[in-house]
């Protein structure tokens, strides 16, 4: 060209290599007019090509060639056809093009070619009934509302603009405002459909483009008003709440009219049995003296049963005070998590309702469900806190035991309490150790009880720091928390570990919730790993807690590192997913939670409509399934679905919580497993890595 670019035309496309570099560039022309015959400059910088399917215009292709913008010109517009012949083309010294092709050749001045510059104006010709096609209304385009009756609700909206220079390119874009938000984009003699419309008042906007893509700037609207049907009319809801009521009154009535009847019948039965007791009453009589007899007897028999009671007596009270404790403890229990269940339920409720009125602005409304968000999550602790005391008390806890690098597990509660620590208040992770340490433990429950004293530090913790670290002394290794909050009576230390134990300090104005389980909890499962627990604390100055376990080392093993993938918003357009789930709210949250990756989702109530689905939809590319469903339960969906030689992944979800259940259910050939409340971030984590294994 006349810069000293190299272009080259195919049958794809357009490239071009720039001068002085040999990087090449390529431009995809529209799919239907590919396979470029010849290309020529004009004196304004444009590119025009002749292809198979006529010819195109590259506008500023050699000064401006990264904003491609290419027009298509065809034999209605005045060639001599649209198919050209190879490297037939000219320029004469004017500026004049010459095009040569199968049925002669076109010339023509790039000046001479004028776009055309006027927008069309958009009439909607027809309005017709979908079911039957019958005309709804003889003239639309003269009116600005029509009413649509409850059977009319289905709709074919036909329109047409005033341009006809090349009506068949001619364009359109549409919506239906009220019903849908996304504009729809047709070409000539595409009608609007519309299935199903509910009651209300909705607006159909309508552009139009001539055939140089020129839009017209207004719209042209027609106010559309469906009717509801009878039976979701006021008149139709005032009848029935008439009706009900009447129903209620009569019911009442008759239930008034047979408890007279009923008490009617009472009083002569009760005269009846007056009568026999009278009667019983004067036979007693004359048996008095042998009663009196029978007396004598049983006065022998008494002193003996004094004496069998008196030695029972003492049994009885022991077994009454342990009843009295166990008593003491299950009101306690009753107590504490009446009132630690109706606080964030009081906030869940009561937020919820404001969320549902319209009126509440963005921000608060993001308030608000960080809000509900927040007591959820202790909803959670508290359930968590008191599946583990119940799994302690019937000694059915279990430990798993892996290889734990202390200073990741430090560096990651440093990270997860600094966010949620007070302004005021520094967190630190202060090690006293060299070096890494490993030691053979378990990990989740190692984590909860760190968790629980740091937490609890926290808490109690206004101004000042929180630090945490630990040491190897020994054959023991010896963690510790230490705050300079509030500070504990040692009057009341006995009170710290007991369930259920609150210490309410009177040298603090504030009131400190909590259940009383945590530290409970924590202190037996440091024994139960073979450790102890105490604390040391002034009151306004500080409290420091240390607990020990076996330091028992096993040898490392490098694990692989598995790529990171964000979970905040993935891409999953091109993935199926089942939702095997029989409550229509569980599976409704999952695929909310999904909605914004683009996933397809289908619904299977139980294990035999998900083993329907993969044979009609095909096999999809992960699936998500309830344990316990109607039918056949997951477990033995899951048999089947790997009977059948799928091996596609499967992420169990149960409300099952108990760590010894999830090891249980994991042997059924699962690939993950997830426990309600199911959280976003969890789901996303897991779905993500188990497509990216795949």
């Amino acid at each position: 060209d006349s810069r000293g670019n190299t272009w080259f035309g195919s049958e794809s496309g357009i490239a071009v290599m720039p001068v002085a570099d040999t990087t090449v560039k390529f431009y995809e022309i529209d799919h239907r007019y590919k396979n470029v015959k010849a290309m020529i400059e004009d004196y304004r910088g444009n590119l025009w090509l002749s292809t198979s399917q006529g010819i195109a215009k590259f506008q500023n292709a050699i000064f401006l060639p990264d904003l491609p913008v290419f027009k298509m010109y065809h034999s209605h517009d005045g060639l001599q056809g649209n198919d050209f012949i190879s490297r037939a083309v000219h320029k004469n010294k004017k500026g004049y093009l010459y095009f040569g092709g199968v049925n002669g050749y076109t010339w023509f001045h790039p000046d001479s070619i004028a776009d055309n510059p006027l927008p069309p104006r958009v009439f909607i010709t027809k309005i017709l009934n979908y079911k039957n096609r019958q005309p709804i209304d003889k003239v639309p385009c003269c009116k600005d509302t029509i009413v649509l009756h409850p059977n009319q609700n289905y709709i074919i909206l036909e329109f047409s603009s005033l341009s006809y220079i090349a009506p068949m390119h001619n364009q359109y874009r549409y919506r239906l405002t009220g019903f849908e938000k996304e504009w729809h984009k047709v070409s000539q003699g595409m009608p609007a459909v519309y299935t199903n419309l509910p009651p209300g008042t909705f607006t159909f906007e309508v552009y139009g483009c001539n055939n140089d893509g020129v839009w017209n700037t207004v719209p042209t609207r027609l106010v559309l008003i469906v009717r509801p049907p009878w039976w979701k009319t006021t008149i139709f809801y005032l009848g029935l709440i008439f009706f009900v009521t009447a129903l209620v009154i009569g019911i009442f009535r008759l239930r008034v009219r047979n408890l007279r009847k009923l008490k009617s019948e009472l009083e002569q039965l009760v005269a009846q049995r007056t009568a026999e007791l009278l009667l019983a009453n004067k036979q007693l009589e004359e048996s008095q003296e042998e009663i009196i007899a029978q007396n004598n007897e049983l006065e022998m028999h008494r002193h003996h049963l004094e004496q069998l009671v008196e030695s029972r007596t003492m049994e009885l009270q022991q077994a009454l005070k342990k009843a009295e404790e166990s008593d003491k403890l299950k009101s306690a229990f009753l107590a504490n998590m009446s009132h630690e269940i109706r606080t964030p339920m009081n906030a869940i409720l009561g937020f919820s309702t404001l969320i549902a009125e319209e009126m509440i602005p963005p921000d608060k409304r993001k308030e608000y469900v960080s809000i509900i968000q927040k007591n959820c999550d202790t909803l959670n602790v508290l359930i968590n806190d008191i599946l583990d005391l119940s799994m302690i008390e019937s000694d059915q806890i279990k430990f798993i035991y892996t290889d734990v690098s202390i200073h990741q597990l430090m560096l990651e509660l440093e990270r997860q309490f600094q966010i949620a620590k007070p302004e005021k208040v520094e967190v630190a992770y202060i090690t006293r150790s060299a070096s890494d340490v490993h030691v053979f433990a378990d990990y989740v429950r190692l984590k909860q009880i760190l968790s629980n004293l740091l937490g609890n530090a926290i808490k109690f913790t206004e101004e000042g720091y929180v630090h945490f670290g630990y040491q190897v002394k020994g054959s023991q290794i010896e963690f510790f928390v230490k705050d300079t909050g509030i500070g504990i009576d040692m009057t009341q230390a006995d009170k710290v570990f007991r369930p259920f134990g609150k210490i309410n300090p009177s040298h603090s104005s504030n009131l400190y919730r909590g259940t009383g389980l945590g530290l409970s909890i924590s202190k037996k499962l440091i024994e139960l790993m073979g450790g102890a627990i105490w604390f040391e604390s002034e009151v306004g100055k500080g409290t420091v807690f240390y607990f020990t376990l076996p330091f028992n080392t096993k040898k490392k093993k490098d694990n692989p590192v598995e790529p990171v993938i964000s979970a905040s918003n993935p891409d999953l357009s091109n993935c199926t997913l089942i939702i095997a789930e029989d409550e229509a709210d569980n599976f409704y949250l999952i695929s909310e939670l999904l909605k914004n990756t683009g996933a397809k989702v289908y619904w299977a109530k139980d294990g035999e409509e998900l083993l329907a689905l993969i044979d009609s939809k095909g096999k999809p590319d992960i699936i998500l399934m309830d344990i316990q469903m109607p039918r056949l339960d997951g477990i033995e969906a899951i048999k089947q679905i790997r009977s059948r030689g799928f091996t596609m992944p499967v992420i169990a979800i149960t409300a099952r919580a108990y760590r010894n259940e999830q090891i249980e259910i994991m042997k059924h050939s699962f690939d993950a497993y997830i426990a309600k409340p199911i959280q976003r971030k969890e789901l996303m984590e897991q779905i993500i890595k188990l497509l990216g294994k795949k």
